[in-house]
């Protein structure tokens, strides 16, 4: 039975008539009010629990956050350095592809890609590590942790009607957290 699932699973994203996945389809990190900051920049500073520093350039335009205070997403750790931190999508864009994001246009895609409800801060590290996975193949260490992360994975995937398989809900499920 466990295997029909999983094969039952990978049908549902692996189509051959998917059309393949470029990063470039989701316009990101963008400067919506033209203010030179970027999303990441604008996520940096609106979550900084102290008053964030630029880096300095010859213009003098405050555009690139060079330090601040920030809580991982995923694990109990402060961050300080901008440099040392990656803006992380809870559902990472490939997987929104996979999952229904291929049928958007130009704009639902570009809204997902800098939607802050889908963006967290996390050390690059973790960011590198989880990819484009979901959390049936890569979750946070802490329960805390994992069932916030799980929460969020949901939400958003509601929120932008991308397919959530069963699985997903059985994972949450099994983890125990209080519920949605």
């Amino acid at each position: 039975m466990k295997i029909f699932l999983f094969l039952f699973a990978l049908s549902l994203t692996a189509s051959d008539d998917l059309p393949k996945y470029k990063r470039s389809s989701f316009k990101h990190w963008i400067d919506k009010d033209r203010d030179c900051q970027n999303t990441r920049a604008e996520v940096l500073i609106k979550r900084s629990q102290v008053k964030v520093s630029f880096t300095q350039r010859k213009s003098k335009k405050k555009c690139t956050v060079a330090t601040g205070l920030w809580k991982d997403f995923y694990y109990n750790e402060i961050h300080k350095l901008a440099k040392k931190v990656d803006i992380d999508h809870i559902v990472p864009l490939k997987h929104a592809w996979d999952h229904g994001a291929y049928q958007w246009s130009k704009k639902e895609r570009e809204d997902f890609a800098n939607d802050p409800e889908n963006l967290v801060i996390t050390n690059r590290s973790y960011n590198r590590s989880k990819g484009a996975k979901s959390p049936l193949t890569w979750m946070p260490l802490e329960r805390q942790y994992a069932c916030r992360y799980m929460k969020k994975w949901l939400s958003i995937k509601e929120k932008y009607r991308l397919t959530i398989r069963a699985q997903e809900h059985e994972h949450f499920t099994r983890l125990n957290c209080p519920s949605l």
